[in-house]
């Protein structure tokens, strides 16, 4: 299940030259990871049609909707910039107009809570490795600007639960974690957390292969079984006019299947831990963060065990490979793979029960 994400970071007077940059595409430094500049030119603003200067937009909107407001504070926020979003695979199984009516009822959300007036921009950048839309929104309350009455921890925590009720339910996204201890997170810092969400996705698909490889060690047990009990030979030629014996046991075409399924499936959690692992490299290398370390150690540990779990299958597959042709040629074999089969699970099921008896 995928998650709303609203991730929200106050920008002063003189960082707004910064966000409209990024957000524009205007002059990306190079050490940035995450742009690709070939796809920069899919982004688009769903309130600007033409690039905006933010500062004069910002002043604009304090000067006509804070009158109460005499004096900005150099420390003052002066825009709230919210990054919405949520993971991969949930942008991957929308279409683009998908995607577009998602953070166009997002904008509705934010206009309807907070003022229509009061934001400045809502961009959507499709260029980088998860499709996000930048808001921003000058804090303003009562004609005052002010960012910490507007949003206060309470108002935060109701403003991601509502957020996923109204916008999040529709698209099949749930609510993160509430009464969440986090602090506030700078854009880096946020893109690594996302990263490392996208880790816990392949360790827990991880868990689900290796669950699905111990069902198929059963049914491997059940051919080892067989092979003992059945020996059909043949003879075969082996070049310079000498025979060799060729011993042939193959398994029934489910458990085939299973098999290549499981390598399926780890081929694709080993490809979304290399693929974290270079987002986590680009990032360590662009902020040098202690965070994107230990992300990165966990995607080699990740790694790690996929090549295990990788090496593991490719014998099975050799084993299936070498014994598959006599099961498929001979009924009665096959009949006696299955009866050995059902004849292992049987005692399997009966040793559990057992066991359960004696620990009650």
């Amino acid at each position: 299940m995928s998650f709303a994400v609203v991730h929200m970071m106050k920008i002063g007077k003189g960082g707004l030259r910064g966000i409209q940059s990024h957000n524009q595409r205007e002059k990306e430094p190079r050490s940035n990871p995450d742009i690709d500049k070939e796809r920069s030119c899919l982004n688009y603003d769903l309130l600007n049609k033409i690039p905006i200067n933010y500062h004069r937009e910002v002043s604009e909107r304090i000067a006509r909707l804070a009158p109460s407001t005499q004096t900005v504070r150099k420390d003052a926020v002066v825009l709230c910039n919210f990054i919405v979003s949520s993971d991969t695979a949930f942008f991957a199984a929308l279409s683009p107009e998908i995607q577009r009516s998602f953070f166009q009822d997002s904008v509705r959300f934010f206009s309807e809570r907070y003022g229509a007036r009061t934001i400045v921009n809502a961009t959507i950048h499709m260029d980088e490795k998860t499709p996000h839309m930048h808001l921003g929104l000058v804090p303003i309350k009562e004609d005052r600007l002010t960012a910490k009455a507007l949003f206060d921890r309470k108002e935060l925590q109701s403003l991601q639960t509502d957020f996923a009720r109204v916008v999040g339910l529709s698209y099949g996204l749930e609510r993160g974690v509430e009464g969440s201890e986090r602090k506030h997170l700078s854009e880096t810092q946020f893109k690594a957390a996302m990263a490392e969400g996208e880790v816990t996705k392949a360790q827990q698909g991880l868990e689900a292969i290796q669950n699905e490889k111990r069902q198929v060690a059963k049914q491997i047990d059940a051919m080892k079984a067989l092979r003992g009990a059945v020996v059909p030979v043949r003879e075969k030629s082996a070049g310079f006019g000498q025979a060799r014996r060729v011993v042939e046991v193959t398994m029934d075409k489910a458990t085939y299947d299973a098999c290549v399924s499981a390598q399926h499936r780890a081929d694709h959690a080993e490809m979304r831990a290399r693929d974290a692992e270079m987002r986590a490299i680009k990032m360590e290398r662009s902020s040098g963060m202690d965070e994107n370390i230990k992300l990165l150690n966990k995607v080699k540990t990740l790694q790690h065990e996929n090549a295990l779990m990788r090496t593991e299958l490719t014998k099975e597959r050799a084993t299936i490979s070498n014994v598959k042709k006599i099961l498929d040629a001979d009924r009665q074999l096959t009949e006696l793979f299955r009866k050995t089969e059902r004849r292992l699970l049987d005692n399997e099921r009966m040793t559990a029960a057992s066991h359960d008896g004696l620990e009650r």
